[in-house]
């Protein structure tokens, strides 16, 4: 079954995801030791398609990265549209990172969030 599902994904042109801040995503103790040891030090912000980056969209060098379970980032970077919905200014910074590293290329939010972004701009 999970491998099906993994073929079919490989061939598709639409993904649509979350955005996922570190702290939210890596809250659970399963994954707390990353946060603390590999995450914080490294500036980490967001994660998405469950890898975890900072606010340039530089994957994080953690082993966290390396244990994905599913479509790997190669073939999700050639997808044709890449959306990711995501919203709150506290995310800004992930959602930034997210589309500077171009793992999101279609984006749907709210002003206050888009604004925020923007903010981080300058």
């Amino acid at each position: 079954m999970i491998h099906d599902t993994l073929f079919l994904a490989n061939k598709s042109d639409i993904i649509l995801s979350g955005i996922g801040t570190t702290e939210a995503a890596f809250a659970s103790s399963l994954w707390s030791k990353y946060l603390v040891h590999d995450l914080k030090p490294q500036n980490a912000v967001g994660c998405i398609y469950g890898h975890a980056y900072d606010i340039n969209g530089k994957l994080i060098n953690s082993d966290i990265n390396k244990k994905v379970v599913g479509v790997d980032l190669k073939t999700i970077l050639n997808i044709k549209y890449r959306i990711a919905m995501a919203s709150g200014k506290l995310k800004a910074e992930a959602i930034l990172g997210a589309l500077k590293g171009k793992f999101v290329n279609v984006l749907i939010t709210d002003e206050d969030t888009a604004l925020k972004i923007l903010s981080l701009c300058d």
